[in-house]
């Protein structure tokens, strides 16, 4: 009789981990540029959240209970500090979904069951492709709100060149493996992509 009455208990607590409903806000130009918790500069023209517990690199769709309208987002940061919110998302992402004017919405967040990402997984694998190159910041920036259909994690890095005297800023993509990172290479989606490991 106890193993009958246990199994639907654990069953419950397990869907709990791949779905949650509750108050979701979100975050924009104030945060722009400033390292999130995992290490990453926060874009808010990218579809990213920030979450209390998940492990960073897990892949959400939210859906805004109101109107039904669903985006996919990755985990990047800690929070929301508020403590009866779930979630809050990059200032793209709310606007995906219709939740700017409002500001807090009821969501409903949902990962895949065979999802199990390891914390820091980006950052312990470090594998990076570079795939352009600009002498302003601001033209990496835009570079980046175009490409951002594509979900791909990018970020800007900032290199001195000796050669010239400048800060040159490098768009890379940060992969979570070598496979990852060859299959866009060799798509040659972008031209003059290649890896490389910092």
């Amino acid at each position: 009789m106890y193993l009958k009455s246990i199994i639907p208990l654990l069953l419950i607590s397990s869907l709990s981990l791949l779905a949650e409903t509750g108050d979701a806000g979100w975050y924009g130009e104030k945060f722009q540029g400033k390292p999130t918790a995992s290490g990453e500069v926060f874009d808010m023209n990218a579809y990213t959240a920030a979450h209390k517990t998940l492990a960073f690199g897990t892949i959400l769709t939210v859906t805004n209970i109101s109107n039904n309208k669903s985006v996919e987002v990755r985990i990047n940061d800690r929070g929301p500090q508020i403590k009866n919110r779930i979630l809050d998302l990059s200032y793209k992402a709310a606007k995906e979904i219709g939740m700017i004017k409002e500001g807090i919405v009821k969501v409903h967040i949902e990962k895949k069951p065979d999802y199990r990402p390891k914390e820091n997984s980006y950052k312990i694998n470090n594998i990076k492709i570079q795939i352009a190159a600009f002498s302003q910041k601001e033209n990496a920036a835009s570079f980046i709100k175009e490409e951002s259909e594509y979900n791909y994690n990018m970020q800007i890095v900032s290199v001195y060149s000796k050669t010239t005297t400048s800060t040159i800023y490098k768009v890379v993509i940060l992969c979570d493996s070598k496979k990852s990172a060859n299959n866009i290479i060799n798509s040659k989606q972008y031209k003059g992509a290649y890896l490389i490991r910092s």
